[in-house]
């Protein structure tokens, strides 16, 4: 696997992050429903992130201190969206006020189950400036995070991406991660990857 820029810090998400993470995310991850919720939602999200024990939320720093990428996890993806959906109704539904077009869609998401897997553990969100792509920055964020999976005794993990978002897919893919389904969400295709935490022992071999 590449390495990261020597130059290149990933430390844990903090609160004073949460502003430039948000802004980083309505730049490069428009096609997500949540992103689309704009920046005051965004920031209930990240904070919400921030404060549940089993998510995982890190940012990757270049030498000058700025953002060049982030991601988070989760270890119970269900458990997180349940959690969500307690804490986050108010902002959701002010968000959601001053944008109608996507009333529909996030209304329609709430009857839709993912298709069903074994695997709990969640990549929700990775993203990588624009400046700073090619450069490992997503495989430093990547290999962090399975780091901190693994400690938690998370074995594998999953990630749902748009089908049409070719790099994305083609990322993940060079990570050794495997298609294991494809659905229809919001009336347009997801393809689902999964992933064996580095380090871990196949079934059977432990």
């Amino acid at each position: 696997m590449a390495e990261t820029p020597t130059d290149l810090r990933i430390e844990p998400m903090a609160a004073v992050d949460i502003e430039a993470v948000v802004r980083l995310q309505i730049e490069t991850l428009q096609d997500s429903l949540v992103t689309q919720l704009g920046a005051r939602f965004l920031r209930h999200f990240h904070a919400h992130a921030l404060d549940d024990a089993g998510t995982i939320g890190l940012v990757a720093r270049t030498g000058e201190g700025s953002l060049a990428g982030f991601t988070v996890g989760t270890i119970d993806g269900e458990r997180f969206r349940r959690r969500l959906r307690a804490r986050l109704l108010l902002p959701l539904v002010l968000a959601l006020a001053v944008r109608p077009a996507l009333a529909r869609r996030f209304a329609l998401s709430l009857l839709q189950r993912e298709p069903p897997s074994a695997v709990a553990a969640e990549l929700l969100l990775l993203a990588v400036h624009d400046d700073h792509r090619r450069r490992h920055v997503g495989t430093g964020l990547l290999d962090t995070l399975e780091s901190r999976f693994l400690e938690a005794g998370v074995s594998d993990y999953r990630v749902a991406v748009r089908s049409w978002l070719k790099p994305a897919l083609d990322f993940y893919g060079s990570h050794a991660f495997e298609v294991e389904a494809e659905a229809s969400v919001l009336g347009a295709p997801m393809t689902y990857l999964r992933r064996r935490v580095r380090g871990t022992a196949l079934p059977g071999n432990g």
